[in-house]
């Protein structure tokens, strides 16, 4: 009994905030962010979609279209013209038009 006081007590003095070193498990979260942090940005995508429209005719029995919440419209041409000067310039050298 009086070992497992004893255990418990460094088991305390190791996780305590008290403790003027580094806790194992502040350690442990150190390293763990070390780890998963990324030393490069990835590259812009070359292909990119760009929904320019999510008004559709169609009546596809597979579609959600006719029970979309949103608001039905079209992208103004000025920020699809920036959009895709913004990708370009960014890397982008592919891009695909849809809708709905």
């Amino acid at each position: 009994m009086n070992q497992t006081k004893t255990e418990f007590s460094d088991l305390k003095n190791t996780y305590s905030d008290a403790n003027k070193e580094k806790t194992h498990l502040e350690k442990k979260v150190a390293n763990f962010k070390k780890s998963t942090q990324r030393v490069t940005k990835p590259d812009f995508p070359r292909h990119i979609m760009v929904e320019v429209t999510n008004i559709c005719n169609h009546k596809c029995t597979f579609c959600a279209y006719s029970v979309m919440e949103r608001s039905k419209g079209s992208m103004p041409a000025d920020f699809f013209k920036k959009t895709v000067k913004e990708a370009y310039d960014l890397g982008a050298r592919e891009i695909g038009l849809f809708s709905g």
